[in-house]
């Protein structure tokens, strides 16, 4: 077997990689690799799932030629392409090979069904034996014709002594020079830097900065407009430098930027939009490479964003827009349309290889293949039919198809034995759904048997309610929570469907995998379906675990206490009155102001004059909540304070926008001494407090904060200026 040397690995970009077919056929071809284990040979459930990963592996090769994975302890990497989707499946793939010294594994199309069963026996092998013996060799004992091993020969590495010590930072790739300016830009805005509850690191990937802006800014109201003017120019200022020529460089880094803004909210992505559409003429080298680079998908949403006025560009920046969308759109279609001198029939065959029919025995493909031959189609009629004749081949399709037959013949047949055979025939359909992400199917199967429960014979109730148990069986709520973090995004929707309709089941488990649930996206969708479920069950569920050892459970217990907005349980609440941790303190006061409870107020004033820096800050933010004149009282004294320190800058913030929320007149004068204000020592920090208190005038009584604002509309300070005529357009 070909050794090949590390510098021969090389990258080009290939556009469209099919990541999920990729992913299906992955998962196809450990299914079938785990029933080897558990089934004896001849057992026909082994020849069905291998049958399902050949058609995936066909599917599949009909969009790539030939796929390199690169394998390291934890990572899988496909030459040819950008960076893997987050995908559990290509993790425990790369962990599968790496374990075997498998570093370089090469895929073809052709790839035939026995190379796959040979696979995945393969790959049951102990990882001793391959240490033993080789990768390579044990490789060479199967006659493999589009499967290949190769691994990286060290022995061409060769070590040569430098005099100096690199500086470290030259060792950051420029793509992460690139995105780590963005990153960083970004988090340098006031409200990140005060909001967030941990400093991301530069090399923060797109899905975690997403998930915090999410987490933070919900309404257009309160944006970090700073901080994403600053972003976007960065981004592009760097794009257009001449060392980011680099095409591979630039196409990564723009994928980065582009998978970012794709997983943001409506509010925040039309305002990154806005900034990159609003660029100055000096950043438009950068903003074309930027357009150019994004996909036809991603162009053809933001003109759809300008044509509903939710956005806006200048005729120039439309003009480009339209250009590069068109051109990418083109690039589809000739990937797909073959030249026009080509006979219809030629372009077919072209399309679908004849040996189709040997995998799909169906009559009606053969009809509609033989349909699509004999007539004469338009060339865009033509494109369509083959894209829904492509869709109807897809391993998934065809399952669906077979459920949905299984369904019906439960009306047409009465046999018990019958019944019991297409129940297990249904079941090995639901597991495979289930193995492969489809949840949709799984939503589409349990409305049609709640549909059955209710309109069906009596014979075949029972039958129905045992098959609609398997969906709040363990082994079901397990996966699906297992597989949550792989699938949640883009099926939440359906996974939210199963879990409400059988929630009383999922309870328990959603409560374990909230304590242990690193992502911030999946706590916050697993907290909002335990309110749901909540206020169906009542409280009790999540008063036991008030006494948790781990402060930030207790915190999502009370989170989801407080949101239940039943009033009894602040009994129960004080049990944490005396916890140690400011956040769940937090969260509980939160709780005492919603129910409006005295003792919210109490405890404000007590961490207000506390000396426990951290409560003082939550409470200073909480007390914005609060109508006690005393607590305002204390606000208004601390911003008499002449210090200017960065804790200090903070609090006083934090203290003007509580001021803001209680919106009293009384608080105006005070606010008005400090407009008028001088400090020649910390002119740039008193600015930055104006500022402040401008941005939240519109939330007192109108006369009041129109006065003040109409002062300072022609004030020297621009910014200050600028930002009182903004803040009047919200007052009146």
């Amino acid at each position: 077997m070909e050794k090949l040397p590390p510098s021969d690995i090389k990258d080009t970009v290939q556009t469209e990689f099919p990541w999920e077919l990729f992913s299906q056929f992955l998962q196809l071809l450990n299914i079938y690799r785990k029933n080897i284990l558990t089934y004896p040979p001849g057992h026909p459930l082994l020849e069905q799932s291998l049958t399902r990963a050949d058609q995936a592996a066909e599917s599949l090769f009909r969009k790539v030629d030939f796929i390199a994975c690169e394998a390291s302890q934890d990572k899988l990497h496909i030459a040819a392409t950008g960076p893997l989707p987050a995908n559990r499946v290509f993790t425990e793939f790369a962990q599968l090979l790496f374990k075997r010294g498998i570093v370089l594994l090469t895929m073809r199309c052709g790839l035939e069904k026995k190379e796959i069963g040979a696979f995945a026996a393969l790959l049951n092998r102990k990882a001793e034996d391959f240490a033993a013996h080789g990768a390579e060799k044990i490789f060479q004992q199967f006659d493999f014709k589009n499967l290949e091993a190769r691994e990286v020969d060290y022995s061409l590495i060769r070590v040569k002594e430098i005099e100096e010590e690199p500086d470290p930072t030259d060792h950051k790739s420029p793509m992460e020079t690139i995105w780590g300016n963005f990153v960083s830009s970004l988090l340098q805005d006031p409200l990140l830097l005060e909001i967030q509850q941990q400093q991301l690191p530069p090399s923060t990937e797109p899905n975690q900065l997403a998930d915090l802006l999410n987490q933070l800014f919900r309404s257009p109201e309160t944006m970090p407009d700073t901080g994403i003017e600053s972003s976007v120019a960065s981004l592009l200022k760097d794009i257009a430098e001449p060392e980011s020529e680099d095409f591979f460089i630039l196409l990564l880094t723009v994928k980065r930027f582009e998978q970012f803004i794709a997983l943001l909210n409506p509010y925040l992505r039309r305002r990154f939009q806005q900034y990159l559409l609003a660029s100055e003429i000096k950043d438009l080298e950068g903003l074309k490479r930027v357009l150019k680079s994004f996909a036809a998908k991603t162009l053809f949403g933001i003109l759809d964003e300008i044509e509903q006025k939710n956005i806006s560009a200048s005729e120039n920046i439309l003009a480009l827009l339209e250009r590069f969308s068109q051109a990418r759109n083109n690039e589809k279609a000739e990937m797909i349309d073959l030249s026009p001198d080509i006979p219809l029939k030629e372009k077919i065959h072209a399309l679908f290889r004849e040996d189709i029919s040997e995998h799909y025995g169906s009559e009606e493909y053969r009809l509609t293949l033989h349909s699509l031959l004999n007539d004469i189609l338009p060339s865009d009629n033509i494109d369509e039919g083959i894209k829904n004749l492509l869709g109807t081949l897809s391993p998934q399709n065809v399952e669906m198809q077979q459920t949905r037959v299984i369904l019906e013949l439960f009306h047409l047949n009465d046999g018990d034995t019958s019944k019991a055979s297409l129940r297990k025939k249904l079941s090995e359909s639901f597991t495979f759904f289930l193995q492969t992400g489809n949840f949709s199917a799984l939503v589409e199967i349990h409305k049609y048997l709640l549909s059955a429960l209710k309109e069906g014979t009596p014979e075949n109730i029972p039958y129905y309610r045992d098959m609609l148990n398997q969906f709040f069986s363990p082994e079901f709520i397990s996966e699906v929570l297992e597989t949550l973090s792989t699938w949640g995004k883009e099926n939440l929707e359906d996974i939210r469907y199963l879990i409400r309709k059988n929630g009383v089941h999922f309870l328990t488990p959603l409560l374990m995998r909230l304590a242990e649930e690193p992502n911030r996206f999946l706590r916050s969708f697993i907290i909002e379906e335990l309110i749901v479920t909540g206020r169906k069950v009542g409280p009790e569920p999540f008063v036991s675990h008030l006494g948790d050892k781990r402060w930030y459970f207790v915190r999502n217990m009370v989170t989801i206490l407080r949101s239940l907005g039943d009033p009894s349980v602040l009994g129960d609440l004080r049990r944490v009155v005396g916890h140690p941790h400011a956040k769940v303190r937090r969260e509980y006061i939160q709780a005492l102001l919603q129910f409006r409870d005295p003792m919210a107020d109490t405890l404000l004033l007590q961490d207000i004059r506390g000396q426990d820096e951290e409560r003082k800050l939550c409470a200073i933010a909480l007390a914005g909540f609060s109508s006690s004149p005393e607590i305002r009282e204390n606000l208004l004294s601390s911003l008499q304070n002449k210090g200017f320190s960065d804790s200090e800058m903070e609090m006083k913030k934090l203290t003007i926008r509580s001021l803001a929320g209680m919106g009293h007149a009384e608080s105006l004068p005070m606010f008005l001494a400090i407009l008028r204000s001088t400090s020649l020592l910390n002119a740039k920090k008193l600015a930055a407090l104006k500022l402040e208190i401008i941005k939240n005038l519109h939330l007192f009584p109108k006369s009041g904060a129109m006065s003040i604002l109409n002062e300072f509309v022609h004030a020297r300070d621009n910014e200050l200026s600028l930002a009182a005529r903004e803040t009047l357009k919200k007052v009146k």
